[in-house]
């Protein structure tokens, strides 16, 4: 796994097929922890297959500069992944948006580092890619991941019925942005 971007703990990299057996790992055991806020997955999700084939599709959409996918590892043990973030529709021109998503493994949460992370990213888009605006949903009661959100500067924008397809069902969302420029806070 090769590093891309550090913060004080972390270290945030493109995953490549040699992280489909940490990813894996990462997935199984996180499967229940994650249900609530994940799209339903059949069992083939959980094997190394699926993510190494999940990850060279992700290579493609990352080379067509349509997304960007980041694992997060601590930098005491750089080779497991607790958590990802991922910006998806990423769209240049006039627009200069993406969509941002994440989640962390169960047994680091409330420490602070999704929020890290998440700063990290901001610089990214904002400098780097030369974005815009990021927006970001939560489930109305996931009131940690809106927490995150608010730390990072998101501001909530609104209240959408039946959003995503989330666990099954399709769920009502509370939508958050934030915007590189101070005039459109």
């Amino acid at each position: 796994m090769s590093v891309v971007y550090e913060t004080g703990r972390l270290n945030l990299f493109v995953p490549d097929v040699k992280c489909a057996d940490a990813l894996t790992d990462y997935y199984k055991k996180n499967r229940e922890f994650l249900r609530p806020w994940d799209p339903e997955r059949s069992g083939q999700f959980f094997t190394r297959a699926y993510q190494k084939q999940w990850i060279k599709l992700e290579l493609k959409e990352m080379k067509k500069r349509q997304s960007l996918c980041l694992c997060i590892s601590k930098k005491s043990h750089p080779d497991v992944i607790i958590g990802m973030i991922r910006l998806s529709n990423i769209l240049f021109g006039n627009f200069c948006s993406a969509f941002i998503g994440y989640r962390l493994d169960k047994d680091e949460v409330n420490q602070g580092y999704m929020t890290e992370a998440l700063n990290k990213v901001k610089q990214i888009c904002f400098q780097e890619l030369g974005l815009h605006r990021l927006e970001a949903s939560t489930l109305p009661n996931n009131k940690a991941s809106q927490n995150v959100l608010k730390k990072a500067g998101f501001r909530y924008i609104g209240y959408s019925e039946a959003y995503l397809k989330i666990n099954g069902k399709w769920q009502a969302h509370d939508l958050f942005e934030l915007c590189a420029s101070p005039n459109c806070q």
